[in-house]
C-alpha cells in the first residue's frame, strides 16, 4: 500500500500520520493466509456486539476506515522507538482514516496485533488510553488476553491520570456501543 502526507483521506490513501513530503510504501502483511484468517476472526471478535464490519476487501465510498497491517513505523516516515501502532486521536470519532498496525518484529504474533488493531481503532471513535491491564485501551501487560471491557475504568498510560475531555474515567465497550451502536441482528 502506497500512502502520502495530508489531510486524513483513507479512500484516496492520504494519512496526516506519515512524514511529510514523500510517498510512502508500507509492505504487506507476510504472514500465511491462516494466520491472517486468524487475525481477522480475532478482530472480528474484539468488535463483537458493535455495529461494524470487518472485511478484508476495500469497501467502496468514504463511509469506512483503513487499517493497514505491515511494516513498521519507518515505513511511513516515522523514527523513535519501535510501536505496534499508530491512529489519529482527538478524542472524537474519526471516519475515512488510516489506522497503522506494524509487524511485531516478524513475528506475526496473532493476539498482539489483534490487540493492537482493537487498540488503534478504539482511539479513532474517541477511546483515552485506559489504566486497567484487561482493557484492550491499556498499555500495561501481562493479563492476558485483552476486551473492550463494560466497566467504568481510570485512564492513562503508566500512571492514572483524568481522561481526555475531562471525563473522570471512561467504559470502553459502552462508549463504542454509543458511538458504532448495537450489533444489528443479521437479515
Amino acid at each position: 500500500m502506497t500512502v502520502r502526507f495530508g489531510a486524513d483521506d483513507a479512500a484516496n490513501r492520504i494519512s496526516s500520520l506519515v512524514a511529510p513530503g514523500s510517498v510512502h510504501s508500507i509492505p504487506r502483511y507476510r504472514a500465511s493466509k491462516r494466520s491472517w484468517k486468524r487475525l481477522v476472526t480475532c478482530v472480528e471478535n474484539k468488535f463483537a456486539g458493535l455495529d461494524v464490519r470487518i472485511t478484508d476487501v476495500a469497501p467502496n465510498g468514504n463511509d469506512h476506515v483503513v487499517v493497514k497491517v505491515g511494516g513498521k513505523q519507518r515505513n511511513i516516515g516515522r523514527k523513535g522507538e519501535a510501536i505496534g501502532g499508530l491512529a489519529p486521536f482527538n478524542g472524537e470519532s474519526l471516519n475515512n482514516v488510516i489506522v497503522f498496525a506494524f509487524d511485531q518484529g516478524g513475528r506475526y504474533r496473532t493476539q498482539t496485533n489483534c490487540e493492537t488493531i482493537a487498540h488503534e481503532v478504539g482511539h479513532i471513535y474517541g477511546l483515552d488510553h485506559s489504566y486497567h491491564c484487561r482493557d484492550v485501551m491499556s498499555y500495561l501487560q501481562g493479563c492476558g488476553k485483552k476486551s473492550f471491557l463494560d466497566k467504568n475504568l481510570a485512564c492513562g498510560e503508566h500512571n492514572k491520570r483524568e481522561c481526555v475531555g475531562s471525563r473522570p474515567g471512561q467504559n470502553s465497550f459502552e462508549y463504542l456501543q454509543a458511538v458504532l451502536g448495537p450489533a444489528r441482528e443479521e437479515r
